[in-house]
């Protein structure tokens, strides 16, 4: 009798777990227990784990869909607008307090979230973190969470109709929600947003924090060996991540180039940083913050690196189009007229984009490209 796929999946469970706990066991350290409370440890960031991970969850998710009758996975994707309420309650309340005392109604909600694993109930009405409640605690987790139960939970109420109505004059769901006129980014400038913006800006901060070690390793960094070259993060918030560059790379140049309120914050995260002005990048020139918007014209020419994290994905084709065009407009691609010259200008143009455009898949990012005769060199 052949291996059914239920069984293939439980073979690729446990061949996973079982890498995961040797590689725990070689590096002497238990592996983590969903009931205490995260701690950072040397194989979070691990590629190869990470990869292991994905697949395990990857074929856990499809055991669940597979065993669990189909009536009874959609009922429970339904509803997922509470978990995302139920988070923005606990993050908007006190979680010390939430978990020693709580009342009738936040007991309920924090149940709920028990059975989703975020939090532990210890005994009836008793709270305690786990491992997944405890990043709760952390202020980027809760400045993202904040905003993923506020504007983008209202905008997510309307994608239905949306997709339903399929209106010519509206761009997003997002404008249904709250501005019929305005992107996101110039709503967040708005007045009335501040508090917004700076907990989008601090959302970012943390995912920029969450960058592990190999983003400073693995791709086009360590070519760029000659002092002084230009990397600029477009659309880069704050600058988390180029604060992970220049730790890596300290003699390269750096511009970040964001909206002028968000370089406005910007300040005061690289202060933060770096209390000794002697040694802010800001104070010694190493890193400019630059205010600009990448639907205008470039500012800075022949740069090594355009580095764009987090932002085409957000656009559609006919916007990234737009976005390259006009960082590509500065750019001095005359060099280009030999093969040997022809890869110093591929090399000096690299633009990495850390997420999908426009949430679609690699293949359409990649199409993208050629109708701007750019061509792909690696990917990492």
């Amino acid at each position: 009798m052949s291996a059914t796929p239920l069984t293939e999946l439980g073979n690729i469970v446990i061949s996973s777990i079982q890498t995961l706990e040797s590689a725990y066991t070689k590096s002497g350290i238990p592996y983590p227990s969903l009931d205490e409370p995260y701690k950072p440890g040397p194989l979070d960031d691990d590629f190869a784990l990470g990869k292991t991970t994905r697949v395990l969850i990857a074929a856990a998710y499809q055991i669940i869909a597979t065993v669990r009758g189909p009536i009874e996975t959609i009922q429970d994707y339904a509803p997922a607008m509470y978990l995302s309420s139920s988070l923005g309650v606990a993050v908007e309340t006190n979680i010390p307090d939430i978990v020693k005392d709580s009342g009738l109604q936040q007991a309920r909600i924090l149940r709920y979230l028990v059975s989703r694993h975020v939090f532990r109930e210890v005994t009836p009405n008793v709270f305690a973190n786990n491992r997944t409640s405890s990043v709760l605690i952390k202020a980027h987790s809760l400045e993202e969470i904040k905003k993923n139960t506020d504007e983008s939970l209202k905008s997510a109420a309307y994608i239905s109709k949306f997709i339903g109505e399929n209106p010519t004059d509206i761009a997003a769901p997002f404008n249904m929600a709250l501005d019929p006129t305005a992107n996101m980014w110039t709503w967040y400038e708005k007045l009335g947003n501040d508090l917004r913006l700076i907990r989008f800006s601090s959302a970012m901060k943390g995912s920029g924090d969450r960058f592990p070690d190999s983003f400073t390793k693995d791709i086009y960094w360590k070519d760029l060996i000659k002092p002084d070259s230009v990397v600029i993060d477009v659309g880069g918030s704050v600058g988390s991540v180029t604060h992970l560059l220049v730790k890596a790379f300290p003699d390269l140049k750096y511009i970040v180039q964001d909206l002028p309120k968000v370089i406005g914050q910007a300040d005061e995260y690289w202060q933060a940083q770096y209390p000794d002005e002697v040694s802010n990048p800001v104070k010694t020139g190493r890193v400019t913050l630059q205010p600009h918007n990448f639907f205008s014209p470039q500012l800075i020419p022949n740069a090594s690196v355009y580095m764009m994290r987090f932002v085409l994905h957000d656009w559609p084709a006919s916007k990234c189009h737009t976005i390259f065009i006009l960082a590509m407009a500065i750019m001095n691609l005359s060099i280009a007229l030999s093969p040997a010259k022809r890869f110093r200008c591929q090399s000096r143009s690299t633009f990495s984009s850390l997420r999908k455009i426009y949430s679609k898949t690699m293949r359409q990012l990649l199409n993208v490209l050629p109708i701007l005769l750019l061509i792909t060199s690696k990917i990492w």
